[in-house]
């Protein structure tokens, strides 16, 4: 019953000839994936979850192909000329931007790396999700900026300013009480918030006593990642971080969201000096990693939370953000990453700022 079911709605798809029934399909087996994991029907989900993806890939071509044939045709209604149909809105679709914005990015991936993500998820017997897709993207668009910087291999990866590692931070060689301040800012989805408490457990055994830890991270998971890095640091306080521009749209909550948590531990009794609670960037910068901060937003923490010459350490340096302005500032910085990109990005970053 269950294949019937999934034949029959790929051909739908398939043959949806308009955007608006494209993203009815894709609503309606979004309320399917929902209703099956609720019911814990995971061979319903899946396929749900399935069919959701090729929709929204469905959608976002239809909208990059609307994009391309905007202006194109003549509307006028001579007897010569057949009318064109008037084209609807993304709003009266109910298409928020972002939401255009993600379908058209997933609708970028190669048809072949698609289909194989699709294909090992099936095989694993695993609810494919728009994050697994929109990695793929982000992966691609990394290796594609890294391709036109053309990074040079041989840049060195430490001096008596900095220090970059390719490694885990929870394997990474990092002398004991040797670190003023960690500033850092961990992937945000669910299958990462193991790592929280790991993070708190490396910064208690790296940080000097009474040094500071300021963790930026999301709003969705904070009850959990508050109690797993109390286990091994000590609760300082919660600081804002604005975020500039269009705000960020959690639809399971239904909230628009402008600030970013800043969750501030010590090693023991907090030692550093007075600071204020709300940081702000000026810009939104993705230019070096896709979950990368601006400078601007970096040089306002570096500035209220560590002092000149004092060690930085970033156990997630993504594209070097937090090292740049590091050492711009007068501080010394420690960076570790395990994707080799970030770490080659990092690199020739620091090394040029140098």
């Amino acid at each position: 019953m269950e294949l019937v079911k999934y034949e029959a709605a790929r051909k739908a798809l398939c043959e949806a000839n308009s955007i608006d029934e494209v993203k009815d399909i894709k609503d309606k087996f979004e309320a399917i994936r929902a209703y099956a994991k609720q019911s814990k029907d995971t061979v319903m989900a899946n396929w749900a979850a399935e069919i959701r993806i090729r929709a929204e890939r469905r959608m976002g071509e239809m909208l990059r192909e609307q994009e391309m044939n905007k202006g194109g045709g003549d509307t006028s209604t001579g007897s010569m000329v057949r009318p064109v149909q008037a084209i609807p809105t993304l709003a009266e679709v109910g298409i928020t931007k972002s939401m255009s914005s993600r379908a058209q990015k997933i609708a970028s991936v190669p048809e072949d790396e698609f289909e194989s993500v699709v294909q090992s998820h099936i095989e694993a017997e695993k609810e494919l999700t728009s994050a697994t897709i929109q990695k793929l993207v982000k992966d691609n668009a990394a290796t594609e900026r890294k391709q036109k910087r053309e990074i040079p291999d041989n840049l060195p990866s430490k001096s008596n300013r900095f220090e970059i590692i390719y490694s885990d931070f929870r394997t990474a060689e990092i002398e004991s009480n040797s670190v003023d301040v960690i500033i850092t800012d961990p992937p945000y989805p669910k299958e990462y918030l193991h790592l929280y408490g790991e993070l708190a457990k490396f910064a208690n055994r790296v940080l000097k006593p009474g040094g500071l830890m300021v963790v930026m991270c999301g709003q969705s998971y904070l009850p959990q990642i508050y109690n797993d890095m109390s286990n091994h640091m000590d609760y300082l306080w919660t600081a804002a971080y604005l975020t500039p521009g269009q705000s960020l749209q959690v639809f399971p909550r239904k909230v628009n969201v402008f600030w970013k948590p800043l969750l501030m531990f010590s090693k023991g009794e907090y030692s550093g000096e007075w600071y204020g609670d709300v940081c702000k960037s000026d810009a939104n910068d993705k230019n070096h990693h896709h979950w990368g901060q601006s400078e601007s937003g970096m040089m306002d923490i570096i500035e209220r939370f560590s002092l000149p010459m004092e060690t930085i350490l970033d156990p997630f340096c993504g594209g070097g953000t937090t090292g740049v302005v590091a050492l711009d500032l007068g501080r010394k910085f420690i960076g570790i990453d395990c994707d080799m990109d970030s770490i080659d990005t990092t690199k020739a970053r620091i090394n040029e700022q140098c």
